[in-house]
């Protein structure tokens, strides 16, 4: 429903048909040719060693797992996707897909692709002017704060390296531009 407020209603059975093989297809064991969604890793590095993530296992982080993916790749992975039916991407995975500095710029492309469903997952650390209207100008259509506790002591617990009042005003820097 939220997506559907959002949207133009050009858009609206496109989307429907999508959802609809999202939800059943997998109960119904049915399988398409491609994908109708997938998750694109920008980078597998991340700023923050969270007390629940295998990011605190230095045998992952090693540097031969850790790095950024090239533009070459990620533009096949969308141009791919775009070309056989794909509606949704999500950009997170291992890392904090903030840290990618192209990440405006993926953005900006999945959209121009028109991709339905885009969906970004960040700690919200880097979260700054240039990406907040990258997100609200290219159609992003969800973008979920990993934050973990209301208050500054568990949330430095929980996401170690993370700075709660840093975090916080990224947010609500966010909302005031998404508000302008």
């Amino acid at each position: 429903v939220n997506w559907l407020k959002r949207f133009s209603e050009d858009k609206w059975v496109e989307y429907l048909v999508y959802r609809y093989k999202f939800r059943l297809f997998p109960q119904k064991k049915i399988l398409t040719k491609f994908p109708p969604y997938l998750l694109i890793e920008p980078t597998s590095v991340c700023n923050l060693r969270c007390i629940m993530c295998f990011q605190v296992d230095n045998s992952f982080t090693k540097k031969k797992y850790m790095g950024m993916i090239p533009w070459k790749i990620f533009s096949k992975a969308v141009d791919e996707a775009a070309s056989k039916d794909c509606k949704a991407i999500t950009l997170a995975s291992r890392g904090e897909p903030t840290l990618h500095p192209q990440l405006p710029q993926m953005i900006k492309y999945i959209s121009d692709k028109g991709i339905l469903d885009l969906k970004i997952n960040t700690n919200a650390t880097r979260l700054n002017d240039k990406l907040s209207h990258a997100i609200l100008e290219n159609n992003v259509s969800e973008l979920v704060f990993s934050v973990d506790a209301g208050t500054k002591e568990t949330y430095e617990q929980i996401r170690v390296l993370g700075k709660f009042d840093k975090v916080l005003q990224n947010i609500k820097n966010f909302n005031e531009i998404r508000s302008k």
